[in-house]
C-alpha cells in the first residue's frame, strides 16, 4: 500500500531533536504523500515558515513555547487542499452563510436543531475555518493573543537566536559536570541549525540518578527554566529542561550547580 500521510514532530519532546521539515516534505511529496507537522514543541522557539517548508498541515497548541494558556490550538491547512477536504462533522458554525452573518443569524430555524447539515445548502469556507465546528475557547484565545503580541514585540528572529543560545549554554554547562547530553549538537560552530533549539535532554548516567535528580530539583524547586521531567522510552531518556526567552545565564548556572551537588550525593 502507498504511504499517503507522513506525520512528524517538528521537535521531539523526548530528545529535543528538531527536524529539517523542508527536506521531509520534499521527500514525502516526491512519493505522493502529504505531511502533517506537529509543531507544538517548536512554535515560539524557532521561526516557522510553512510555505518555505511546504507543509500541508500544521497543528500546535497555545501553551509551551507560545507562552499562552493551555486548552486552545490551531490547525493550518495548505489552501490548495481545503476545497478537496470535507469536515467529518458539520454544523452551522463551520459553513459559509455569506458576509456579515454571525451569531444566531446563522441558524435558520432559530436553534441548533438540524445537525448534521446533510441537506443544508450552504457551502464551507474556502480556508481552514471549515474544520472549526463548534464554539471556540474564547478565554484561552484572548490569553494566547496577548502572549503572541508580546512575542511578536520581541521579534521572532531574536527569540530564536536567544533560545538557541541559552540551549547551547545549558548543554555546555551540563557536559562540564559530566552529564551525557542527548540533544543533538550544532553541525558547525555558531550555526542556528535545524537540529535543536532550547529543549535539552540529558542524563546523569543512570535511570536511578536521573530520577533522584529530578525529584531533588522539583523539591527545591527550580522552576525558572522548567520543571525537570524524566522520560524513558526504548532505553533512551533522561531529564528534560527547556530555557526560554525570559531566562538568564545566571539561572542556568544555578541549575547546573545544583545538578552537580545532587550528583555528588548519588
Amino acid at each position: 500500500a502507498r504511504t499517503k500521510l507522513v506525520c512528524i514532530n517538528r521537535t521531539s519532546v523526548g530528545s529535543g531533536f528538531t527536524c529539517d521539515v523542508e527536506a521531509v516534505c520534499s521527500i514525502a511529496h516526491e512519493a505522493g504523500a502529504l505531511v502533517v507537522d506537529d509543531a507544538i514543541q517548536t512554535l515560539g522557539a524557532k521561526v516557522i515558515d510553512v510555505k518555505r517548508d511546504g507543509v500541508d498541515f500544521l497543528v500546535s497548541g497555545s501553551y509551551k513555547w507560545q507562552c499562552g494558556p493551555p486548552e486552545a490550538g490551531i490547525l493550518y491547512v495548505r489552501r490548495e487542499l481545503c476545497e478537496g477536504l470535507e469536515p467529518a462533522f458539520w454544523s452551522y458554525i463551520n459553513v459559509d452563510r455569506g458576509p456579515g452573518v454571525t451569531g444566531m443569524d446563522m441558524f435558520p430555524f432559530g436553534a441548533q436543531d438540524h445537525d448534521p447539515l446533510e441537506s443544508y445548502p450552504a457551502s464551507f469556507p474556502g480556508n481552514a475555518q471549515r474544520f472549526e465546528p463548534g464554539t471556540t475557547a474564547t478565554d484561552q484565545l484572548w490569553g494566547w493573543h496577548a502572549a503572541l503580541r508580546w512575542l511578536n514585540s520581541l521579534g521572532k528572529e531574536k527569540i530564536e537566536e536567544r533560545v538557541h543560545g541559552l540551549g547551547g549554554y545549558l548543554m555546555e554547562g551540563l557536559r562540564e559536570i559530566g552529564c551525557d547530553v542527548k540533544t543533538p549538537d550544532d553541525p558547525e560552530e555558531g550555526a542556528l541549525n535545524t537540529l535543536r533549539h532550547g529543549l535539552i535532554m540529558y542524563s546523569t548516567g543512570s535511570y536511578e540518578g536521573d530520577q533522584a535528580s529530578a525529584r531533588a530539583m522539583r523539591a527545591r524547586p527550580l522552576k525558572p527554566i522548567g520543571g525537570p521531567t524524566v522520560k524513558y522510552q526504548g532505553g533512551f531518556g533522561g531529564i528534560r529542561v527547556s530555557p526560554h526567552i525570559y531566562n538568564t545565564e545566571g539561572e542556568i548556572d544555578a541549575f547546573v550547580e545544583y545538578q552537580k551537588q545532587v550528583m555528588k550525593r548519588l
